[in-house]
């Protein structure tokens, strides 16, 4: 039996119960085959009889489904509580917060949380929802029914200390122009390195598709940065229950509708750095983004990163066609198919990506001894300051900036390649969304001082998402 007893339910004057139906019920939870977007609440209830808990409700179906939880707070990862099931109540009810006079329920109510959630799983016996409660952090809660009305409600939020399995850097490949790429050198394969947002692939058997930033964030609390729930397509989405559990290295990027042409790395970051329902919004007005995978830093359990490309290929082509939503880039072996993928990338005519190849070794070497064929040089910088723009109009002419692994010591500085809404956010807004952020810029070369000739900003680096600290 629930924390709520018998004779307290039997107690209630019909009708008379704040937020309650005039029929009061404990209804079974239904089952709903898919994921869908709901309101959630969590309520803070001083109650003069049952004691201070928290009161947490989910709109299902135009029914607040709801369960008090005695403790008054929320489980940490790995933690769990008691959430005892109690009367259904009206989803207007979800947003009151205020004084409830003599009878069911005195005492005051503090609303603590209300606003959008996913819930991914809904059957009788168990719900998977997430919160979104602040910034781009993922919480993940389990309710799960054990005796009665009683349930557990898990918290089984990933975070950097039980998911010591994901990586926290990504490999330097070597670079050089595409200018100088030989396509007759025998065991290579060339794949259109595709622009947009290095990431993290978590794929588990049966279980939800996670995507993450190989980055260490220092704002959310579990230290990892989610990105699986700002990309529809893969909200929902299980791995195959006959697939062993990997890390894989993915590309995150977008596709214009309208033109089929990759969408800027820039647009990609300024998705993927903003909460989950701002990044759904900002993809209605731009493109859906998609996850084209590359490589594979473990399977099954064994260290991938220094196997020959062949090996993870075949893992890779494999996972692909068991999952449609998850995608490999364009790829060529042969001599004159890879002579014929540098033209059109040299011509400007891949629409994935006008940044360049990666030549894979298919049966030596492994991550580190790709090679990437770039079709200009680009540079990661550490935006240090900021210089107007000669003339009159209220805007900045660009920063100055420092190279990446030396903040504080101005290099250089860079005007060009800014569009005219950059340059008046880095004039209003430098301090909170420009300074200290590393960006991508591209040159003609690089001097002995390490100042680059001819730069051109390209965009605040999608990999990462927060400042560098000195």
């Amino acid at each position: 039996m629930s924390t709520i007893s018998l004779l307290h339910k039997l107690a209630i004057v019909k009708g008379k119960a704040l937020g309650i139906p005039l029929y009061p019920a404990v209804s079974p939870v239904p089952e709903v085959g898919d994921p869908f977007t709901t309101k959630i609440a969590i309520q803070k209830h001083k109650s003069t009889k049952a004691g201070t808990h928290y009161d947490l409700r989910l709109d299902i179906d135009g029914v607040a489904y709801s369960w008090a939880i005695p403790k008054a707070k929320l489980p940490k990862p790995g933690e769990k509580l008691l959430a005892a099931q109690t009367f259904d109540h009206d989803v207007d009810y979800m947003r009151y917060q205020g004084n409830i006079g003599p009878g069911y329920g005195e005492g005051k109510v503090d609303l603590e949380y209300y606003g959008d959630t996913d819930v991914l799983e809904c059957t009788p016996k168990k719900i998977k929802f997430n919160l979104y409660r602040t910034g781009t952090e993922v919480e993940q809660y389990n309710l799960v029914k054990t005796r009665g009305d009683n349930w557990l409600l898990l918290n089984s939020t990933k975070t950097r200390q039980n998911n010591p399995e994901i990586p926290n850097y990504k490999p330097d490949y070597k670079e050089k122009s595409i200018n100088d790429a030989d396509p007759s050198v025998p065991g290579e394969l060339w794949s259109v390195k595709i622009d947009g947002a290095n990431t993290v692939v978590s794929v588990n058997p049966g279980k939800q598709v996670e995507v993450f930033s190989y980055r260490e964030s220092k704002n959310n609390p579990s230290g990892l940065i989610n990105h699986t729930y700002k990309i529809p397509r893969l909200v929902g989405l299980k791995a195959p229950k006959n697939v062993p559990p990997a890390i894989l290295r993915g590309e995150v990027y977008g596709v214009d509708p309208q033109t089929g042409e990759a969408i800027l790395a820039k647009d990609v970051g300024a998705i993927l750095n903003s909460s989950t329902f701002k990044a759904r919004d900002k993809q209605k007005d731009l493109a859906d983004l998609r996850l084209a995978l590359f490589d594979v830093f473990s399977a099954n359990g064994e260290y991938m990163e220094d196997k020959p490309y062949k090996d993870k290929l075949e893992f890779l082509e494999t996972l692909c066609s068991m999952v449609p939503e998850l995608e490999l880039p364009y790829y060529a072996v042969e001599k004159n198919d890879k002579a014929r993928l540098a033209d059109d990338m040299k011509a400007g005519k891949i629409k994935e990506s006008k940044e360049g190849i990666v030549a894979w070794k298919l049966d030596s070497g492994g991550s580190r001894d790709a090679t990437k064929l770039k079709v200009k040089k680009d540079y990661d910088v550490v935006i240090e300051d900021m210089f107007h723009e000669k003339g009159d109009r209220p805007l900045a002419g660009g920063f100055f900036y420092s190279l990446l692994g030396k903040p504080g010591e101005i290099t250089g500085k860079v005007g060009t390649g800014f569009s005219h809404v950059e340059k008046e956010d880095i004039l209003k807004n430098f301090e909170k969304n420009w300074k200290g952020r590393v960006a991508k810029l591209k040159a003609d070369d690089q001097y002995s001082s390490g100042a680059l000739r001819a730069p051109s900003f390209v965009s605040l680096h999608p990999d990462y998402p927060e400042a560098i600290k000195e």
